[in-house]
């Protein structure tokens, strides 16, 4: 079950990478100004989605000569889903 639920994960994660590899083909230009705004937005919700697009604009030409920022744009996940299961570890934490 364990092995199941972990490639599972690995397929979504795959999947997600590939739907933003797919929408930066399409993109003539992206710099990582237009990512520090997306993650403005609620679209980006994860560091590891951030740090996904990082690696996939990186090397894109309109980026080559741009230093990449040191930090990330998200200093924290800020999905719904994150914040109502790290707000239940905690209470249990809390209670010891």
């Amino acid at each position: 079950m364990l092995r199941y639920l972990v490639a599972s994960h690995q397929r979504g994660c795959d999947l997600y990478r590939h739907l933003v590899d797919y929408y930066l083909s399409d993109e003539p230009s992206f710099t990582f100004s237009d990512l520090a705004r997306l993650c403005k937005t609620d679209l980006i919700g994860y560091r590891w989605q951030e740090q996904s697009w990082r690696s996939l604009i990186a090397t894109r030409e309109e980026n080559r000569g741009t230093p990449i920022p040191t930090d990330l744009f998200l200093s924290e996940n800020k999905s719904p889903r994150y914040a109502y299961w790290k707000a239940r570890v905690d209470s249990k934490t809390d209670r010891g």
